[in-house]
């Protein structure tokens, strides 16, 4: 994952850049509000007793507090806009994290 804009470069949003190992799994809980464009590869999210698949073109909405487990069904790469900036969300510079 790597940090495009974040408080420490004067943006009031977060934006990273993340790539994901095909066969991977994560579970991932949000501490703000992120949407997500896939550009590359796709990938299966399950959380409480939902399930969909995302790919390539299509865009996700995580609300802050929600948790998932994200099962990667090939190499997947995808950018992230999130608010708070990660810095607010947890304290420290994403750069240093």
């Amino acid at each position: 994952m790597g940090y495009l804009a974040d408080r420490a470069e004067g943006f009031p949003m977060g934006m990273a850049y993340s790539k994901f190992a095909r066969g991977g799994v994560h579970e991932l809980s949000f501490p703000y509000d992120e949407v997500a464009a896939v550009t590359q590869g796709s990938f299966t999210v399950r959380s409480g007793d939902r399930s969909f698949r995302v790919g390539p073109g299509q865009m996700l909405y995580m609300p802050a507090g929600v948790s998932a487990v994200f099962e990667m069904e090939e190499d997947t790469v995808a950018v992230g806009l999130h608010h708070p900036t990660f810095a607010e969300a947890f304290g420290q510079d994403p750069h240093e994290a």
